[in-house]
């Protein structure tokens, strides 16, 4: 097949254009999704519905923090504006498996403990961030 008579000089250039707007977009709203986080915010969940905050903590810092809960707890290690939920006692280790949370918005959810580890900051102008 002959693509020279398929496409044109400027359909080739249209879409060249099209891929490279898409792709600017894609990338501008990767790297401002999170930004830099200046809070740790430690919630946790009310069996009747709702929650409260029970610690929040100013990034950076570096400690080592175990949180109770109603299956046995979780530990977490903050090293810098990172956080990192590297042990809980609850079954299926959801929350150990998220990993390193770096940017604003990032969060660890414990289900069993009823505890949510996020990550906030004062640049961002919303809430949640989906991915």
């Amino acid at each position: 097949m002959d693509f020279r008579r398929l496409f044109g000089r400027w359909d080739v250039i249209a879409m060249v254009l099209v891929l490279a707007v898409a792709g600017a977009t894609w990338y501008a709203m990767g790297m401002s999704a999170g930004g830099e986080a200046t809070e740790l915010r430690i919630i946790r969940l009310q069996p009747g519905g709702g929650s409260e905050v029970i610690e929040t903590i100013p990034l950076p810092a570096d400690l080592e923090e175990w949180i109770d809960g109603p299956s046995g707890g979780m530990a977490l290690r903050v090293s810098g504006r990172e956080v990192t939920v590297y042990h809980s006692e609850c079954p299926q280790l959801i929350c150990v498996e998220t990993g390193h949370l770096k940017t604003a918005g990032d969060r660890s959810i414990c289900v069993p403990n009823g505890i949510i580890v996020e990550l906030i900051s004062d640049e961002v102008p919303y809430d949640h961030i989906l991915r």
